[in-house]
């Protein structure tokens, strides 16, 4: 399923284009910054962690996150190389 994500960082607009349709369904998010947003909930849970270590909880741990982080470009990279093995 093609998709694309114009402006990310201003006014986000997604576009996807589902199997056997010409056209794209549009999703925009006004007002969302998708790194600040992210860099704000994860202060916001440092703070708490100082305050009161009980109550605050991050959703992913360092382990469980940055393997993925490589493992997701590795997996679309290796997509080209195992259709020219098919050819």
């Amino acid at each position: 399923m093609p998709c694309r994500l114009v402006n990310p960082y201003v006014q986000p607009v997604l576009h996807i284009r589902r199997p056997g349709s010409d056209l794209d369904e549009t999703y925009r998010f006004p007002d969302d910054d998708p790194f600040f947003s992210e860099i704000s909930v994860f202060i916001d849970n440092a703070e708490d962690i100082e305050e009161d270590p009980e109550t605050a909880t991050m959703l992913s741990s360092y382990e469980g996150t940055i393997p993925m982080s490589r493992a997701v470009p590795d997996h679309i990279n290796a997509i080209p190389r195992r259709r020219m093995q098919d050819i």
